[in-house]
């Protein structure tokens, strides 16, 4: 490789910076030999015969980064970067080493700054690679990572470490692992565990174990009585913790008082007034922002304002998302003062991500509904309307479950949740689910719509509302009825408005001492004002022939003396009325009632009244003999005593 021409080595090592570029960007790990890195003499060289070469925990030298330009070959730029190298438990080791000399240096030379914050980047990236955090919420891994790493690497600045050779290469893991051993290695006999990893993104790597990770804070505070055996990691855990990102000077700080410096809940009080000013902020602008929408949305349409609410939850998710990033990456919060505001951020971008979405259908509906060829009162605007709501509410649910998963909750138990939850929704609230399905089976059978008259349980009214949970109907006399809608499914429904005609049945009835003739009559004169005719009056409102609406095929109207009554003579009168437009046959019914009486009086027929006749003794035209009997005798033998003193005056008559 060094008998490469100077060109050709600059081209190819290039390549490979802009390939180890990418890799960076994406965290993978071990994208190298697993070799053990030596310092190149070409290195040393390269800085200058008065640079010091940093030195390990051991006292080795360690390869400094430096430009694919200052490289005599892709080789030697290979083992300048330091990445995380997981093919054995010692490789993973050495490279916790390395990358905390190197992150250690950097911080405490230059601190937090825009200036080497993608070279502090790539290194966190690569460190937070070196331990098991695959039940760790994602948007904590970094964080839980890089604490775990500096807490360890102060205890580890603490004692003088035997060689590295200790602890098993590749193929002896892969040994003992084969004899039966567990694939867990103890760091020189310490709690600190290196483990092989079975599953996820780092499968067949070796990392440092969950339990390191999470009481690395603990194996720190159990040795932090013993003084430095590598005076140079003294000041590590307080210039990762106390020292602030370059969005805060660090000037600001340090003219603090002591007292702002002490811990409370896991921060110092500096970062805890941070914290707590700039919640207090974002609530108001929020505030704010919401009474401002109102203000502007006051008289607007419906539609605007459901779009311009969504303003809100979008600000709610961008204030949470850089407060979280604020506090993270320049307030430095850490342990679990941070993994709180992680948890909080994430519940409110998630809450308010749900209900965007729930207010985003219910507005899509709206939006599809302005279109002219949508009838808003037809079932199939109803039926969208549901479809949507529930389409919103099943993404949600995947964003909650998503959500959930993002902040730690494994999917096993998410759905364990879901499946209790939803058993105990269901147990408390049956009669709403059943008023759900009822819903469905209405708009899917479809047995009326939004405007229709129909009957049901005793009520008559018109379709206003086809709900999740109930039909409203307006009766006839304008009051307004909600019926579940598990009800209305199971219910007997007559639906007037699908009638294709009005039908009509009249009785009209004539005195019993009706002649035949007369009768006869009475039946052409009714089918002749049944008939279709010419209008009586010409003009443009005049129809062009009457009663075309009663005269249709198949329903020619239908007159018949067809009963006796106990008081009258029955002709009964049917007729169907197209189309079914209540107001019209109204009026034509009270055009042909009118005709009728008119013909009746010219022809001296007159209609019968319901009313009994009393035939009384006397009448010469109705004799009545039945019961009458004869007396002989004077006026003396008759007994009428009695009845003389109940028809006597109580005072006698004035004489004449």
């Amino acid at each position: 490789m060094s008998d490469f021409p100077h060109r050709s080595g600059r081209k190819i090592a290039l390549l490979f910076y802009i390939v180890s570029a990418w890799a960076v960007g994406h965290s993978q790990a071990e994208p190298v030999s697993t070799d053990e890195v030596q310092p190149n003499a070409a290195t040393t060289a390269s800085v200058g015969q008065d640079a010091a070469v940093p030195e390990d925990f051991a006292g080795n030298q360690r390869p400094m980064i430096s430009l694919p330009g200052e490289r005599e070959s892709v080789r030697d730029y290979q083992r300048t970067v330091n990445f995380a190298r997981l093919s054995s438990p010692r490789r993973t080791w050495e490279s916790m080493l390395r990358l905390m000399d190197e992150f250690s240096q950097e911080i405490q030379e230059n601190g937090f700054t825009y200036q080497n914050r993608d070279r502090l980047d790539y290194l966190e990236s690569q460190i937070v690679n070196l331990f098991d955090l695959r039940e760790v919420a994602p948007s904590l891994k970094t964080d839980v990572g890089m604490e775990a790493a500096v807490y360890l690497r102060d205890a580890i600045a603490r004692f003088d470490l035997p060689p590295a050779d200790i602890l098993p290469d590749r193929d002896e893991a892969f040994r003992e692992m084969k004899d039966g051993y567990p694939g867990i290695w103890n760091v020189y006999g310490s709690p600190i565990e290196i483990v092989y990893v079975d599953s996820g993104q780092f499968a067949g790597r070796f990392q440092f174990s969950l339990y390191t990770a999470l009481h690395a804070q603990s194996m720190q505070e159990g040795v932090a009585h013993h003084s430095f055996v590598y005076p140079e990691f003294a000041g590590l855990v307080d210039a990762y913790f106390n020292t602030p990102g370059p969005g805060i000077p660090d000037s600001l700080i340090a003219g603090l008082p002591d007292w702002m410096r002490r811990d409370l809940w896991g921060m110092r009080l500096w970062q805890l007034a941070i914290v707590v000013v700039s919640l207090l902020a974002a609530v108001c602008v929020v505030l704010l922002f919401n009474r401002f929408l109102k203000l502007c949305t006051r008289r607007a349409p419906r539609v605007v304002g459901s779009l311009l609410w969504l303003l809100v939850p979008t600000l709610i998710i961008y204030l949470a998302t850089v407060l979280s990033w604020f506090f993270d990456e320049h307030v430095f919060l850490t342990g679990r003062a941070l993994a709180v505001v992680h948890y909080v951020q994430e519940g409110i971008v998630l809450l308010s991500l749900i209900a965007m979405i729930i207010v985003a259908g219910g507005l899509l509906a709206e939006l599809i509904f302005l279109a002219p060829r949508f009838d808003k009162r037809g079932v199939d605007t109803y039926l969208i309307r549901f479809g949507l709501r529930l389409a919103s509410i099943v993404v949600a649910a995947v964003v909650l479950i998503e959500g959930l998963q993002r902040m730690g909750f494994t999917l096993a138990t998410v759905l364990a949740g879901a499946g209790v939850t939803g058993l105990a929704v269901a147990l408390a609230a049956q009669e709403s689910l059943r008023n759900i399905f009822g819903s469905i089976m209405l708009l899917l059978d479809r047995p009326f719509r939004v405007g229709q008259r129909i009957q049901i349980r005793g009520h008559d009214g018109m379709v206003e509302e086809i709900g999740l949970r109930s039909t409203k109907l307006r009766q006839l006399d304008g009051h307004l009825i909600c019926l579940p809608n598990e009800d209305v499914a199971r219910a007997d429904i007559e639906n007037i408005s699908e009638r294709p005609f009005i039908r009509r049945i009249m009785n009209l009835t004539l005195p019993l001492d009706t002649s035949l003739e007369k009768v006869d009559e009475a039946v052409a004169i009714l089918r002749d004002v049944l008939a279709v005719r010419a209008p009586d009056a010409s003009g443009e409102d005049a129809p062009a022939r009457f009663n075309e609406e009663i005269n249709q095929p198949n329903f020619p109207p239908r007159i018949f003396f067809n009963d006796f009554n106990p008081a009258s003579l029955n002709l009964i009168v049917i007729y169907w009325f197209h189309p079914p437009a209540y107001w019209d046959y109204l009026e034509h019914a009270q055009r042909i009632n009118r005709e009728v009486m008119r013909r009746f009086s010219q022809a001296g027929l007159r209609l019968a009244l319901p009313a009994q006749s009393l035939m009384l003794s006397g009448d010469p035209a109705r004799p009545l003999t039945a019961g009458a009997r004869s007396v002989s005798g004077s006026e003396d033998d008759l007994p009428l005593e009695g009845l003389r003193e109940a028809d006597a005056p109580d005072s006698p008559p004035e004489a004449k």
